[in-house]
């Protein structure tokens, strides 16, 4: 076979890979993407009545006290809330280098308790993809360099029972914000 043919080959087949690559780079992404709207359509369903004090006098009085004390009572019930952030993360706790992180969450508040995070950080100037979702089954923790290359899939009990913290967390903290 000439050099000729060698070369137009390989050309076809760069020109075919590269968009294959540009799409499954997204994949995280389109995941997010189609779980966050799937859960906004089933939370839009819900009753956006006032929550009143009779709602949460099944609730320990501790929870009670801190609804009370972040003036929830008398507003509409909360179902679900997206919070966008950009940060930084330290890469090497023995070194002092930051990498820039841009994440986006969900998380839902019905019967299908359900948490998204999304996240975007550059290292060694390679973008690193995440997808940590949790739900009353299970949670998992998806990472992939330049979208593609998975890094890190753990997923398991002891992860979906942090998960439950890192929800319950997320509704006291994101509770104090205007």
């Amino acid at each position: 076979m000439s050099k000729k043919y060698i070369l137009m080959a390989l050309i076809i087949l760069i020109a075919v890979s590269i968009p294959f690559l540009i799409y499954k780079s997204q994949d995280l992404a389109r995941t997010y993407k189609k779980e966050a709207q799937r859960a906004l359509e089933r939370t839009s369903r819900l009753d956006k009545s006032i929550l009143k004090v009779s709602d949460i006098k099944h609730l320990p009085e501790p929870v009670q006290k801190y609804l009370r004390y972040v003036g929830i009572i008398g507003k509409e019930k909360v179902y679900n809330f997206r919070a966008v952030t950009d940060g930084q993360m330290k890469m090497n706790p023995n070194k002092d280098e930051w990498s820039d992180i841009n994440s986006e969450q969900y998380n839902f508040f019905d019967d299908e308790l359900t948490r998204l995070f999304y996240m975007k950080v550059n290292m060694f100037h390679i973008p690193v993809l995440g997808l940590h979702s949790y739900n009353r089954k299970e949670a998992r923790m998806h990472i992939k360099a330049a979208g593609i290359f998975t890094v890190l899939d753990a997923k398991g009990e002891e992860m979906r029972i942090g998960d439950t913290t890192t929800l319950l967390n997320d509704m006291c903290f994101f509770a104090l914000l205007p």
